[in-house]
């Protein structure tokens, strides 16, 4: 998928198919939908970035709506000198980490995916 404004502003479709396999609740503003190519049932062209949800559809999160879902668990996100994202930690017992990624959107993504793999946040069942 080409990165355009709004592609900056969600995480991207590998990191949202990671959320939604930890029981993220699939509730965003946009999703990735697959759009198909001419009249053809079941030609499929690829994923992008919609307002129409339908059963096969993956959330996209906004970097808000990241932020809403890991709270206050976390400290923010920060643009470095080299253009990249970076979020860095300290958890006892296990010493400083970090998560580094090109969006915003996508360092918030990596990081509730952390909280969500090191049992820190619990997602509702579905």
């Amino acid at each position: 998928m080409k990165v355009d404004m709004l592609g900056w502003q969600v995480s991207n479709l590998e990191l949202s198919q990671k959320l939604k396999e930890l029981g993220v609740k699939q509730e965003s503003l946009f999703c990735y939908d697959w759009y198909r190519e001419g009249k053809e049932e079941g030609v499929f062209g690829g994923q992008v970035l919609s307002k129409r949800y339908t059963p096969d559809a993956v959330s996209a999160f906004s970097v808000a709506e990241l932020g809403q879902l890991i709270g206050t668990k976390a400290p923010l996100p920060r643009l470095m000198g080299d253009g990249f994202w970076e979020v860095g930690f300290y958890i006892q017992d296990e010493g400083s980490d970090s998560i580094v990624a090109k969006t915003e959107a996508d360092c918030r993504a990596k990081l509730l995916i952390y909280l969500i793999e090191k049992n820190y946040i619990k997602m509702e069942a579905k």
